[in-house]
């Protein structure tokens, strides 16, 4: 029960924002089925992950304009 309990909003805001409709049964999901609590823990940490990669990426694309072409960001 409390790995359930752990999935907090962040854990299901992307659901949340897809289908407000339907909030109740997101979280009566959330608390009687413990596998689909975890995936929603799963899928806000891919979620995250992403995140940080595109941010890394952009760096790195800034990073190598200003190598090749002397460019410089203002």
């Amino acid at each position: 029960m409390a790995e359930q309990n752990a999935t907090g909003l962040e854990d299901i805001r992307h659901l949340l924002d897809r289908f407000p409709e339907d909030e109740a049964t997101v979280r009566g999901l959330i608390e009687q089925d413990p596998i689909f609590a975890a995936l929603c823990r799963e899928y806000h940490q891919t979620e995250e992950e992403i995140q940080r990669l595109r941010e890394r990426l952009e760096q790195l694309d800034e990073e190598l304009v200003t190598r090749i072409e002397g460019y410089a960001p203002i």
